[in-house]
């Protein structure tokens, strides 16, 4: 857990331009706040969860699949370090880029991890997944009540299958850019692949020195 002197900080984030431009339509715009371990963040124009500061000049993208070992690996051993380290400090946004390797069952954990995204807990969802992987919708709206979300809400949306047809265009995108296996990180434009914790920290340590 990351200790922020106390300080409680909160972004609010407008996301009834990111429902309209999944062709949605809401009759007011709904307040989703996103915070994960004392780090406020919001969504970006593509509609990914971030956190740190949205004006970082090193943006640091994660494409993970839900059911993979070392995805888990990265997640559950070194992800706290790297928030900790990079992105408290503003030198680094963390972005989640929703992906998938494509199995049904990775398809419909990744759509559950994106409904509890749109009420701001996709980053308290994966962590959750991580600590007790589950497979039966039941155990996914467990998770979903567990961390906060709206137990509603979360249901309706993947069982309509809301964002279906999204992600597979986020995975189309994430191929076009070389993703092939999952963990993969980019560092601006560097990838990463795999949970290489040191080369990664290394590659960001780069960008860094590179964008003062």
């Amino acid at each position: 857990m990351l200790i922020i002197g106390g300080v409680v900080l909160v972004v609010a984030v407008v996301v009834g331009v990111v429902l309209a431009r999944r062709g949605e339509q809401s009759a007011a715009p709904t307040m989703v706040y996103v915070m994960y371990h004392g780090i406020p963040g919001g969504f970006t124009e593509e509609g990914f969860p971030y956190l740190g500061s949205p004006g970082a000049k090193v943006v640091l993208t994660e494409f993970t699949d839900l059911y993979c070992s070392h995805c888990r690996s990265y997640n559950l051993e070194a992800e706290d370090d790297i928030l900790g380290e990079y992105v408290l400090s503003g030198k680094v946004r963390y972005v989640a880029h929703y992906y998938s390797i494509g199995s049904p069952q990775s398809l419909q954990a990744t759509e559950a991890a994106m409904c509890a995204g749109d009420q701001g807990l996709y980053f308290q969802f994966q962590r959750s997944f991580f600590e007790h992987p589950v497979a039966k919708r039941d155990d996914f709206i467990a998770i979903a009540r567990e961390v906060g979300a709206d137990e509603e809400t979360f249901a309706e949306c993947w069982d309509s299958g809301r964002h279906r047809n999204e992600l597979m265009a986020f995975i189309r995108e994430a191929k076009e850019i070389g993703v092939s296996g999952t963990p993969t990180f980019l560092v601006n434009e560097q990838l990463v692949v795999g949970d290489r914790p040191d080369l990664l920290r290394q590659t960001i340590d780069d960008a860094i020195a590179a964008v003062r």
